[in-house]
């Protein structure tokens, strides 16, 4: 509940919420307890959303992704995250296609727009299906779904995420590192990452030409 979330917490929290459902009043409380308020999963009209921007949102989870669409004359969610705070996008090109990506990019910029990757358990590990709210989830071509078809999650990294962002939605190289990087960093406060200048975490991914990740050094 609310108490339990605006308790004391060591480190930075995101907290999605939907603005249709959660009052302004909470979603003050839960930015004033220092909690870092996205919106996400929510059918919010623009004017509601808004709202919640107003109250204490900074931020959209994956974009696109469980939320009201934009229409010409109802912007819904994805309208209100284009002209407010920042927003994570799922970039596996089964989530968001391409172009909506691309557009979203030229929107917001690589500032306001970074990378999630919305992973399960399946990256990194040989675990082709898991259960997920009682579904079983199955893995087949790269895509995770359930019975019905719905996507549940993302069998994507990070890695293959920027590798997609420049090869197939045409974002710049320096713009896709940085929705990897330095943009999710400042979203929630960790101005010593995702930057290499003098003070800040010395965490490097190497990369070859092709984007694929050579080797890892952590402070």
């Amino acid at each position: 509940d609310l108490a339990d979330l605006t308790a004391p917490f060591d480190g930075p929290m995101i907290v999605t919420v939907a603005p249709d459902v959660v009052a302004p009043g909470d979603i003050a409380r839960l930015a004033a307890a220092g909690r870092f308020v996205f919106a996400g999963h929510t059918d919010a009209d623009f004017d509601t959303a808004i709202a919640g921007f107003s109250a204490g949102i900074v931020g959209t989870t994956h974009l696109f992704n469980a939320m009201s669409q934009m229409g010409s004359r109802t912007p819904g969610m994805v309208g209100a995250a284009m002209t407010r705070g920042v927003a994570g996008i799922i970039v596996d090109l089964l989530h968001v296609h391409a172009a909506s990506v691309a557009a979203s990019w030229r929107c917001m910029g690589a500032d306001r727009l970074f990378l999630v990757s919305d992973a399960m358990a399946t990256i990194g590990s040989d675990v082709d299906q898991f259960t997920l709210d009682g579904k079983s989830i199955r893995l087949v071509n790269g895509r995770l779904s359930d019975a019905d078809g719905t996507l549940a999650g993302a069998h994507l990294s990070m890695a293959e995420a920027v590798r997609l962002a420049v090869t197939r939605v045409g974002i710049p190289v320096g713009d896709a590192l940085r929705m990897a990087t330095r943009t999710p960093a400042d979203a929630v406060g960790l101005w010593d990452r995702g930057r290499i200048v003098p003070g800040s975490r010395a965490d490097f991914v190497e990369l070859d030409e092709e984007l694929r990740v050579c080797g890892v050094f952590r402070k």
